[in-house]
């Protein structure tokens, strides 16, 4: 583990470039953009926001797929809606409350729990209708942490 601690590219598994953000804070679950494609660097910093609120690293495991519902045009489509599946992040089970409270405080404007297979979706703008999901009225200051 202490060789692990000491090596700068640890964290992404070797390669900074492709398989986390620029500043190297969180991880997508693969190099592999067309399953899991790189976010707004926007998003990419609420991300960072978000790990720094629930104190836990996180892997993204649903970017700006064009596959997800709403194409290109929808916000995943766009880099702006992010999935952390359970598989990859089996720390944020149980966590509804908390996550969503920080992901409010980080930007993300909407979110909700989606059961299959079970993951927290987060988007920086709001669904349709001006909806914002399980998102709770938890603070209207944005980056502010609990």
């Amino acid at each position: 583990i202490r060789e692990r601690e000491n090596h700068l590219y640890f964290y992404a598994k070797n390669n900074p470039l492709s398989n986390s953000d620029k500043l190297g804070l969180f991880s997508y679950n693969t190099d592999d953009d067309s399953i899991t494609g790189r976010l707004q660097p926007d998003t990419e910093a609420d991300i960072s926001y978000l790990e720094i609120c629930l104190a836990t690293d996180l892997v993204v495991t649903g970017g700006w797929e064009k596959g997800h519902s709403g194409g290109a045009l929808g916000p995943h489509g766009r880099g702006e809606a992010v999935d952390f599946g359970f598989a990859k992040n089996p720390q944020l089970r149980g966590m509804k409350d908390k996550f969503m409270c920080c992901a409010k405080r980080a930007g993300f404007n909407f979110g909700q729990y989606e059961p299959t297979p079970p993951h927290f979706h987060i988007q920086r703008g709001t669904g349709r209708g001006g909806a914002t999901g399980d998102m709770p009225n938890c603070c209207k200051q944005p980056r502010c942490c609990i």
